[in-house]
């Protein structure tokens, strides 16, 4: 009886430890946006924009927060507003990130911009949440 508790207790751990998100596996925001720009070979003019778009983009890394206690008699309501309340900050966030790119892209020549188009978008595509996701303003 005892060994089959170890049994399942080794098993859950190992469920856990394979369940781990694959993206922990892979680089992190701040070493993949160290790469990104390493390969963008900036000048020190360039590098005020990088720094912008690099705060922009990690800023829409931070965690969604807020709850509502479902015992409220206005839960509904209450969850809805802090649903469109989370949305409206992350478009605000995203739109951010829209406006850094597009003042640094404006500062990158015609080579710059050819690998910014090759190594950015999987960052964003990797890093950016646009689904209904868990963390997502708009999921659950």
């Amino acid at each position: 009886m005892g060994g089959g508790m170890r049994r399942g207790q080794a098993e859950r751990g190992t469920r856990n430890a394979d369940s781990q998100p694959a993206r922990q596996a892979r680089p992190a925001l701040a070493e993949r946006l160290d790469q990104a720009a390493a390969q963008l070979l900036m000048s020190r003019e360039q590098l005020a924009s990088w720094d912008r778009f690099r705060a922009a983009f990690t800023a829409l890394q931070q965690p969604v927060g807020g709850a509502v206690a479902s015992s409220d008699s206005a839960a509904a309501m209450r969850m809805l507003q802090l649903k469109l309340s989370q949305a409206q900050n992350h478009f605000t966030l995203v739109e951010g990130l829209a406006d850094a790119l597009k003042a640094l892209e404006q500062q990158l020549d015609a080579q710059q911009r050819a690998t910014a188009d090759r190594v950015l978008p999987p960052l964003f595509a990797e890093f950016v949440r646009t689904g209904a996701g868990r963390d997502h303003p708009l999921g659950e």
